[in-house]
């Protein structure tokens, strides 16, 4: 890592990009033994379908980046495709307002993992995503 000269490190520990088709089973022991050997803040790419206990909890652990670009892009795709089905072509400010509020309803969801008040207040938690002061 002194070498590459990088800034964080992208860990593999049961996430992938795009949609799951079961649900993912993040190890954390293995996170566990990379966040102890690993100074770097850690990267977590795949984050869209995992639970947000799992979320929380890996982030408890070390993980300080979630990448869920896949389930922004669906919330902007699923925004865009509704508003076409509904309403006429033309004006295209209320669509940017829809979309708007699309996005930030998805990107919500995981920005509140980061601040969860388990978090905040320093207490871990354990191997199920629930905190124990």
């Amino acid at each position: 890592m002194e070498t590459t000269g990088i800034d964080s490190l992208a860990i593999s520990i049961g996430n992938a990009h795009g949609f799951y088709k079961g649900a993912p089973k993040l190890q954390f022991e293995l996170l566990a033994e990379i966040a102890q050997r690993c100074a770097l803040p850690l990267v977590l790419h795949g984050g869209t379908g995992i639970p947000d206990a799992d979320i929380r909890h890996a982030i408890s652990m070390g993980i300080a980046k979630v990448n869920v670009g896949t389930e922004i892009r669906k919330a902007y795709v699923n925004a865009l495709y509704q508003y076409t089905r509904e309403n006429e072509k033309g004006d295209v400010r209320p669509f940017i307002k829809a979309l708007r509020a699309s996005v930030a309803g998805a990107a919500a969801r995981y920005l509140e993992n980061f601040t969860a008040p388990s978090l905040c207040s320093g207490a871990k938690e354990d191997e199920h995503g629930k905190s124990g002061s």
